[in-house]
């Protein structure tokens, strides 16, 4: 048991570090396909109309700023 719980206490603090730009930019680069995908956008958003599907403003934003990170 004390093997399992060190295992998680290294995870733990390696949550703490921000993950390579590389990574980031893959990850919102992920999440933009998926909301361009019909199956999956409404995870992301809500569709106003036939065509038209407008994200929510929150997960635009926090896109925005991993973005952000990844390009600084």
């Amino acid at each position: 048991m004390g093997d399992r719980r060190s295992q998680i206490d290294r995870r733990a603090s390696r949550a703490s570090q921000q993950p390579p730009d590389e990574q980031l930019a893959l990850f919102a680069k992920r999440v933009r396909r998926a909301i361009r995908d019909e199956d999956s956008r409404h995870i992301f958003g809500v569709a106003s109309g036939e065509d038209d599907f407008r994200g929510y403003p929150d997960v635009l934003r926090t896109l925005d700023w991993i973005e952000g990170l990844a390009n600084s």
